[in-house]
């Protein structure tokens, strides 16, 4: 009872300062470009607009194709759940689409976990990413990726893999599956940004450019998701992985989910 009533003086507490966090939390713009994530926007466009011009916008860039790569391609402790439903499910559903694949970090990460020897691992990203994606396989031996920047002609996926991707997308999940043929029976998200509040966007900083951060709204996502066709099997959280935006601490803190879904 005591530990409750602590928790609800806390939320009373916070509420009464947040007029006066607010307008020192906007004293971080005239920091140096450190904060991982900065400013709240309603729509992407207000975010990309938001750039100064010595940034670079998005991941379409060089200076960010090679960010982190060494890192992505190590499995995380989110990465599991991912794994143990690809080796419930490749075996008869070989054919893959690696939406926001990068260079092919998944398929590099998990190979040691998942037999892909008969999988036909298809990336799709930016074109930046897939003409340095298709150099480092080449190098590497790694004959069965493809990458594609673009999905006119690719056949639809018995599997759609999107980890780490929908934060970034460039548009509504309903238009990346109108791009196939036809929509995906599995389809494993990951590293999903949500929260209680409206659907807003925010910059994330590579420090050599910035990129338009989607945070959806929880209950909207579970019903976009619902009107697409889509049953949730399976869902996980990723504690690790919750943010706040610290230019903006009345939006509060963000959490990233993973689901698995399968088609109504």
């Amino acid at each position: 009872m005591a530990r409750i009533r602590l928790h609800q003086l806390r939320h009373q507490l916070a509420k009464l300062l947040m007029p006066i966090r607010v307008p020192l939390a906007r004293l971080h713009y005239l920091a140096p470009m450190r904060l991982r994530f900065q400013g709240v926007f309603a729509n992407r466009d207000a975010a990309v607009a938001a750039v100064p011009s010595k940034y670079t916008v998005g991941y379409d860039n060089d200076n960010v194709v090679d960010l982190n790569f060494d890192w992505m391609c190590k499995v995380a402790p989110w990465d599991y759940p991912v794994i143990l439903w690809l080796n419930k499910l490749l075996p008869d559903n070989p054919r893959l689409l690696d939406a926001g694949g990068h260079m092919g970090t998944k398929y590099r990460a998990f190979q040691p976990y998942i037999d892909l020897s008969a999988v036909d691992w298809t990336i799709y990203d930016v074109p930046a990413i897939t003409r340095a994606g298709e150099t480092r396989a080449r190098e590497e031996g790694l004959t069965s990726l493809r990458f594609i920047s673009d999905l006119e002609g690719c056949d639809t996926p018995d599997i759609l893999l999107a980890s780490g991707l929908l934060q970034y997308l460039d548009m509504p999940l309903e238009a990346l599956f109108k791009q196939l043929p036809q929509p995906p029976k599995h389809v494993i998200l990951n590293k999903v940004a949500l929260h209680d509040h409206d659907t807003l966007f925010t910059l994330e900083n590579f420090y050599s450019g910035l990129v338009p951060f989607q945070i959806r709204n929880k209950s909207a996502f579970r019903k976009e998701l619902e009107k697409l066709g889509y049953r949730i099997v399976d869902e996980w959280e990723i504690p690790d992985l919750t943010h706040n935006i610290p230019t903006h601490p009345e939006v509060g803190s963000f959490v990233n989910k993973g689901f698995y879904l399968t088609r109504i």
